[in-house]
């Protein structure tokens, strides 16, 4: 039997050991400098490959050594034995000899031991010290120091050598980029086909941080399914770490990898000698949880490791477990710098980045214009693409010069690249050149049976060979695929010729049955859309894990230039034809129900080919046609107030909140900029100041009011500039802050822009703001005012901070604190006695009013009227009656009997939610509350209106449905005791949970706690669940802000409030109807049944809920994006919602643990 057959064997039965470091030994050894010379050219320290030829006998005794304590595997001594290394030491002629010098000792090595056991030589293939992906150069971010064809020539060089001196495997070692990567395997599978020799191919990562990516950028995840289409023997991880910090990626690695999974971390950590310290014991102790539960197939050391460490592990990996390899899943992998996220069907490719079919795309790549370029493609992941189509095919184009600079701009923006790429040309010479330059997993687009059968293979292994995903497009020799029956013989031949010649595994290959436009006028041409739906349909039924896909936008172009009925039929045509991928617009609707029934009918009866198709084709014409006589120009009602002086039309501009006819009467006023914006201007704002304090205005008119200021000021400023003087008259300057912790902003802006509308000089420092810059910034701007935000109960202790810093530094500048979370209550017991010149407000209304006090004449008589006020709640606050504790003990709710078994358990990620689902369960009531008016009032109306205006428009729809995103978990839980209970995690591991009780009895005569919903005496189950509608708004509505559309970007942002709470209860009704049947709750965390927002971490944790659908904590555990919801749920009879009534000093005591948690929440 061969030694890979062996190998094969063995990896079945048992663990692998894998030796530890080789440059730890020697190190350790004096070696004099006849030892490290070679040829006279030396001495060359540090350079321990040269040791091959110089000290054969000391690398022979460190093979025997890590035999002797049960390696399994051996390493060669070749790390940087590569040309870009060794040319450090002007060694780069010595590749050859170094590395089958170093084979052939560890070669001999093995042999040594006279076949008492098997055992085998991995040729390490080390990085070169080069990146592919990135440049060196600041200045030019297209540089690149070693090209793709570089690396693969130096790695054929050393691979070359280590197959001639005899090594049964190869081993990719301490990768840290992809794309170099991916050199080093292209050039190890073509050069063993070349010499028709074949090698298993380990492959380890290095993960540089504490982000969980290599060092140019890649999740571990993306890192897995880039390389998933290679036939490697493992993939692993190795350096960087010690065991510790390996073990979570272990864990993940585990979970996701195809292949049998490796691991050699560091044995530790060096100390500040540089001296690994961690002993053996220590480290095999560490490893031993992680093999008992079979999660690697190879284990061994890496730096600081030495055959003690090795022998630790070998006694530790016999009562290891073999990781079995997973069945094979067929899901086509892609990645960037993460990995594909699949939200719904079909995956959206975004079409706009491409010369062929985007004239604004073509014109900035012409011109050179890269950087607007780059924006279009963050537009469309803005808009929801999953994957990012670049095509260069253009005449007047260098299509392969065009294609690298664009890819490798894209490169350096983390926000495209973490998308995969669809590389799109009908020009083989254009897909070579770009495949170089891809660190992820990409799809090309694509090739054919066009030119035959031989280049079709020929085309495909190449793309094979490099990483990437096969894109099928269904032309022969004969010409185009156009009916089904055609459709299907290609497709089926394509396939068959990959599958059977062994170039990809089906799950890489995406066949498009090719998009063809209908309503030509010509009659064949109205079954194309037809034809295609039944071919995706017999693809899917006889092509296994194919991945279909197809150019949309095709099927319209007989009605371009009418875009709404375009995105009609696409919509149309999604649903009908249930695409995996579609090459679209991903601003486009995906669904036809934005569209009339009628006209979605007669598209539906075209694109199938139903009854009369001519007709069919007529009405749609004839829709298109009415569509563009109906755009009318702008209306003349309501106008009356144009007929006033200019100036005059100014102010009630100001006051209306119109701006169409702003510029224009700008231009005619004869008023200098300055006395514009201080006349008019600033006039209509305190006119609207007035009205709003009056209640005659609300909120939502006062934001559209101090837009219009803000575009006013802007079309001032180049008349400023041009010396018509400078605006500087501020009624005061005030500096606003939501705190340390807190990422919530919403209140805060409002308050901004109605203070802007006072005339204030308003400086924002955004979120989660340090109590420390606060206090500068305020000293720095002069601060007559400082306002400070919060909405989560951890901001009550950085406002307190706040207090102290101020009070410290003897100053008197008024502090405002508004939130959620904050009262007047709190204010007067817990902020006043800190800080002497602190005011609590309600609202932005109330906030505007007490900033106005807080610079008039009456300035001293408010603050010590508003202290009065505080001292008088301070002398009536009088401790609630309550229940003595151990009384509301007794009197808890008892669980009767356990929840009813769960129909799932386990972590899952809730797929496919569409807003269709979602919005039924929105409140848009609080709409009009969060603006503070009522929903039955005509403001309101208006308001709820606007709101779901913006859940309609083309734009932001796709975003609001690419950001609803859920993790759900199901737990078996035990109770502890009277509050607390435990939950069993995915892993195996305990979480404790512990709750408050109500020390005041409800109707039923009950003082609960969530603690009691855990039934006492067996089996239950507990449920949690992270929910946000925030994950691809948060870009669109700064660029709302910062375009001066505050009200839009306000609105929008209280949107995605409504829809994170109303996709919490439509996943309340999921649970109930799919999940887990019977009477549920949702209590969420930070309220007053669960104020510690901490166990919002634990939760997290739980659900993995950060790595999952991308919702981050802040230190102080508000969520990111803040639209998003996190809480239990908890299933039975007699479950109801309830307050935490009261809690005593007693039952503080009785939980101390709990002491920080409850003096926030009272």
């Amino acid at each position: 039997m061969e030694s890979s057959g062996y190998l094969d064997k063995l990896i079945n039965e048992r663990l692998i050991l894998l030796d530890g470091a080789m440059g730890t030994l020697l190190q350790r050894l004096d070696l004099s400098d006849a030892d490290v010379t070679l040829n006279d050219s030396g001495p060359h320290r540090g350079c321990n490959e040269l040791l091959n030829l110089s000290r054969s006998d000391l690398i022979y005794q460190v093979h025997c050594d890590y035999l002797k304590s049960g390696a399994d595997i051996i390493e060669t001594n070749t790390f940087g034995a590569n040309r870009f290394a060794l040319q450090e030491y002007h060694l780069e002629g010595y590749v050859y000899d170094l590395n089958l010098a170093g084979a052939e000792i560890a070669r001999a090595a093995v042999e040594s031991l006279g076949g008492e056991r098997p055992a085998f030589v991995a040729g390490v293939v080390g990085p070169t010290g080069k990146m592919a992906s990135f440049s060196p150069r600041v200045d030019d971010l297209t540089y690149r120091e070693v090209a793709f064809d570089d690396f693969v020539e130096a790695y054929k060089e050393q691979i070359g050598a280590l197959i001639d001196g005899g090594v049964d495997l190869l081993l990719v070692e301490t990768v840290f980029d992809t794309l170099v990567a991916k050199a080093a395997l292209y050039a190890a599978y073509s050069l063993m086909e070349a010499r028709g020799v074949t090698l298993p191919v380990m492959v380890s990562v290095t993960i540089s941080d504490k982000s969980g990516r290599t060092l140019s950028g890649q999740t571990l995840e993306a890192f897995v399914d880039t390389l998933s289409a290679y036939p490697l023997f493992s993939l692993g991880l190795n350096c960087s770490t010690g065991a510790q910090e390996m073990l979570p990626l272990i864990e993940e690695l585990a979970k996701i990898s195809p292949f049998f999974t490796s691991a050699h971390p560091n044995a530790g950590f060096p100390d500040h000698n540089g001296e690994y310290r961690q002993s053996p014991l220590e480290f095999a102790t560490l490893l031993a949880p992680i093999l008992e539960r079979g999660l690697l197939n190879i284990v061994g050391g890496c730096c600081g490791t030495t055959p003690s460490h090795i022998e630790a592990l070998q006694r530790v990996s016999q009562q290891g477990r073999v990781r079995t390899l997973p069945p094979y899943d067929g899901e086509l992998k892609l990645s960037g710098l993460e990995s594909l996220k699949r939200e719904g069907r079909p995956i959206v490719v975004g079409e706009r980045t491409n010369v062929a079919g985007s004239r604004r795309f073509a014109r900035l790549i012409r011109e050179k214009r890269y950087k607007a370029a780059l924006e279009i493609a963050k537009e469309q992941i803005d808009q929801g693409a999953a994957i990012i189509d670049i095509c260069m095919d253009d005449p007047l184009l260098e299509g392969v010069e065009e294609m690298v600079t664009f890819l490798r701009l894209c490169a350096t923006e983390p926000e495209i690249s973490r998308l995969p790429f669809m590389l799109d040309s009908s020009q083989w010479p254009v897909i070579v050149a770009a495949l170089k330059e891809v660190q992820g997993r990409c799809v090309v687009n694509s090739i054919s049976l066009k030119e035959g059968e031989e280049t079709f293979l020929e085309r495909a292994r190449h793309i094979s060979q490099m990483g990437g995903a096969i894109m099928v497009m269904l032309f022969d020799e004969e010409g185009q695929a156009d009916t089904f029956e055609r459709k299907c013989v290609v497709a089926s031949r394509s396939y068959n010729l990959l599958v059977e010649n062994r170039v990809c595994p089906p799950s890489s290959i995406i066949i498009d049955p090719n998009v063809l436009t209908i309503a030509t006028g010509i009659d064949q041409h109205d079954t194309y859309g037809r034809d295609f739906i039944r071919a995706v349909a017999w693809i899917k039924e006889n092509l296994p894990y194919v991945t279909v896909s197809g150019g949309v936008s095709n099927l319209s172009f007989a009605f371009r230039g009418n875009n709404p009925l375009r995105q009609a039929i696409h919509a149309v045509f999604l649903e009908e034809s249930n695409l995996d991928m579609a090459i679209i617009d991903p601003a486009s609707p995906l669904s036809s129900k934005e569209f009339p029934p009628q006209v979605v009918k007669t598209i539906k009866s075209l694109i199938l080919a139903e009854g009369e198709t001519v007709k069919h084709r007529e009405e749609l014409i004839s829709i298109a046609l009415a569509e563009v006589a109906s755009k009318k120009g702008p209306s003349g009602d309501k106008l009356a107030w144009r007929a006033l002086p200019v100036e005059e039309r100014l102010r009630e501009a100001l006051v209306r909140g119109e701006e169409k006819f702003l510029e224009e009467d700008l231009k005619e006023s004869p008023l200098s900029a300055v006395e514009l914006i201080e006349g008019p201007l600033l006039e209509g704002m305190k006119r609207v100041g007035h009205l709003f304090s009056e209640g005659k205005l609300f909120l939502p008119q006062v934001v559209r009011s101090a837009r219009v200021m803000k575009r006013g000021v802007e079309i001032l400023k180049p008349r400023l500039k041009e010396g018509q003087g400078e605006f500087d008259h501020y009624s005061g300057v005030v500096v606003l802050a939501t705190v340390k912790g807190d990422v919530h902003d919403i209140g805060k802006n409002i308050l901004a822009l109605v203070l802007e509308c006072n005339n204030f000089k308003v400086v924002d420092m955004g979120v989660m703001v340090p109590s420390e810059e606060i206090l500068a910034k305020a000293l720095e701007v002069g601060a007559d005012i400082v306002g400070l935000s919060g909405l989560i109960t951890p901001s009550l202790v950085e406002m307190a901070r706040v207090c102290t810093l101020f009070k410290e530094a003897s100053l008197e500048i008024p502090l405002l604190i508004g939130g959620a979370t904050t009262s007047q209550e709190h204010t007067a017991l817990r902020l006043a006695p800190l800080y002497d010149a602190v005011v609590h407000t309600d609202d932005a209304s109330s906030g505007a009013m007490a900033a106005l006090s807080l610079i008039g004449k009456g300035r001293l008589q408010f603050l010590e009227e508003t202290r009065e006020r505080y001292r008088k709640i301070v002398k009536e606050a009088s401790p609630p009656e309550l229940l003595p504790f151990e009384e509301a003990v007794k009197r808890r709710f008892i669980k009767a009997k356990r929840s009813p078994v769960p129909q799932r358990e386990g972590v899952f990620k809730v797929e496919g939610i569409t807003l269709e689902e979602v919005l039924p369960f929105v409140n848009w009531r609080m709409i009009a509350s969060a603006w503070r008016v009522s929903s039955q009032s005509e403001e309101g109306e208006r308001v709820i209106k606007e709101a779901q205006s913006l859940v309609l428009d083309k734009a932001i729809r796709p975003l609001l449905e690419a950001s609803l995103a859920a993790i759900v978990g199901i737990f078996k839980a035990k109770a502890i005791d009277e509050h607390s209970f435990e939950v069993l995690g995915p892993t195996g591991e305990k979480t404790i949970f512990s709750f408050l009780r109500s020390q005041k009895s409800d109707r039923g005569g009950h003082c609960r706690s969530l603690g009691d919903y855990i039934y006492p005496h067996g089996e239950e189950w507990v449920g949690m669940f992270v929910a946000t509608a925030g994950l691809k708004v948060k870009d669109y509505i700064d660029q709302l802000r910062l375009g001066g559309d505050d009200y839009k970007g306000l609105l929008l942002a209280m949107v995605c409030d409504r829809l994170a709470e109303a996709l919490s209860a439509y996943l309340e009704r999921q649970l109930e109807e799919k999940w887990w049947a019977g009477p549920s709750i949702r209590p969420a965390i930070g309220y007053s049944v669960a104020p510690d927002h901490a166990q919002k971490g634990l939760v997290f944790n739980l659900l993995g809920a950060t790595e999952a659908i991308g919702v981050a904590l802040s230190d102080n555990y508000a969520m990111m994006p803040t639209a998003s919801v996190c809480g239990f749920y908890f299933v039975g009879e007699g479950l109801a919602y309830f307050d935490i009534k009261g809690v005593g000093e007693d039952q503080k005591r009785h939980n101390r643990a709990w002491r920080d948690a409850l003096e926030l929440s009272l």
